[in-house]
This record gives C-alpha cells, structure tokens and sequence, in this order.
C-alpha cells in the first residue's frame, strides 16, 4: 500500500507541475491569439499580455508594440479625416463628407469608441462572409 501511495503521489506531483509550467509557458500566447482573433474581427484589442516573464514573453512584447502603433496611426488618421472634412467645399461636398464620415465611423469602431450609428456599412468595407479561399481552417 505504501508503494502505490508513493507512485501515486509521484504520479499527481507531475501532472500539477506540467499544468503550471504549461499555464505559464504559454500564457502570452493566448494572449497573442485572442488579440489576433479580435483584429481578425476587424476590433483592435484594448492592451496586449501581461508583464509575464518566459520563453514567448518577446513575442508577447512585440505584439504589444505593434498593437499600440496601429493604435496610434488609426487615431492620427481619424485627426487627419476630420481635419479634412471641414475643409470640404464645392459640387458633391455632402457626398464626400458622409464618406468620409463613414470611414472615421469605421476606424473609430475598430478602435472600439463608437458604436456603429444605423447598421450602415462605412464606405469600401467588405461583408463578414468568411472568404473560402484565404482562411481556410485546418
């Protein structure tokens, strides 16, 4: 009996171990595919990982850093957007106004500060139909 209390015991020592140091091995990675998953749905995710340390951590941190740069163009383009669309004068100005407007909607909803007003789609955007060519799933 105290043989199999110790193989047992043995047994659950390295179960509870290859859980935690799975759990915090790749831990970032999680991280990095849900936030892919989220630009994937056309959403750019609030913050990136955690300040954990291990063997994905730089992937992790890179992500990180790409996703504040993307996140710091798409608010410069919406300055820029709504700086121009004042300035817009002369025949067809209401329509290049509305989309514009459409466009600064879309980008603001990517970032996730608006929701969308009336369920239109901004100008030049594309259905949510998965394409059957590019993502197929393995």
């Amino acid at each position: 009996m105290n043989t199999f209390s110790f193989v047992a015991i043995i047994i659950i020592s390295f179960w509870v171990l290859a859980k935690v140091a799975a759990a915090s091995m790749f831990a970032p990675l999680g991280s990095v595919v849900a936030g892919m998953k989220r630009v994937s749905e056309n959403r750019l995710p609030e913050k990136a990982g955690s300040a954990r340390c291990g063997p994905l951590s730089p992937l992790e941190n890179q992500w990180s850093i790409l996703l504040s740069t993307l996140r710091e163009n798409e608010e410069r383009e919406i300055s820029a957007l709504r700086a121009r669309v004042a300035g817009i004068t002369g025949p067809g100005a209401e329509t290049t106004r509305n989309e514009i407007t459409a466009m600064i909607e879309l980008k603001e909803k990517r970032l996730g500060k608006v929701m969308p007003r009336g369920g239109n789609e901004a100008v030049g955007s594309k259905s949510a139909a998965p394409d059957p060519v590019f993502m197929q799933p393995l």
